[in-house]
C-alpha cells in the first residue's frame, strides 16, 4: 500500500475513533442530566451510544477513567480558549466558551 493510501485509510480510522469517543461522551452526559454520576455504570453508558461494551473498552478502562479524560479535554480547552491574554480578558475565548456551552445544551 502507498503511503497516500495508507495515510487516508489512517486519518479515517482517528475519524471514527473520534467519532465513537464523542458518542460516549453523549451519552455520558445524556445520562449524568438522569442520575447521579456514581449510579452510571459502563453497561448504562453503552445501552445509551448503542455500542458494545467491548467498544466502550477499547477508549475507556471503566467510567472514572471517562470522567478522567473529559476533565482533562476541557481543561486543555479552557487553557486554550484564555491563554495569552495580557488584560487578563479574552473576551473572544468567552463569546467561544459561551458557544461550546450552548452545543453542549443542544446535545443534551
Amino acid at each position: 500500500m502507498d503511503d497516500q493510501k495508507q495515510g487516508n485509510k489512517n486519518a479515517a480510522k482517528r475519524k471514527r475513533h473520534t467519532k465513537t469517543e464523542d458518542n460516549i461522551t453523549r451519552a455520558f452526559l445524556a445520562l449524568a442530566q438522569k442520575k447521579p454520576v456514581s449510579k452510571i455504570t459502563v453497561s448504562d453508558i453503552c445501552r445509551e451510544a448503542g455500542i458494545h461494551r467491548t467498544t466502550f473498552y477499547m477508549h475507556y478502562m471503566d467510567v472514572a477513567d471517562l470522567m478522567e479524560k473529559m476533565e482533562s479535554q476541557m481543561y486543555f480547552l479552557l487553557m486554550d480558549i484564555f491563554a495569552g491574554e495580557e488584560d487578563g480578558i479574552n473576551h473572544h475565548g468567552i463569546e467561544k466558551l459561551f458557544s461550546v456551552y450552548l452545543r453542549a445544551k443542544r446535545i443534551l
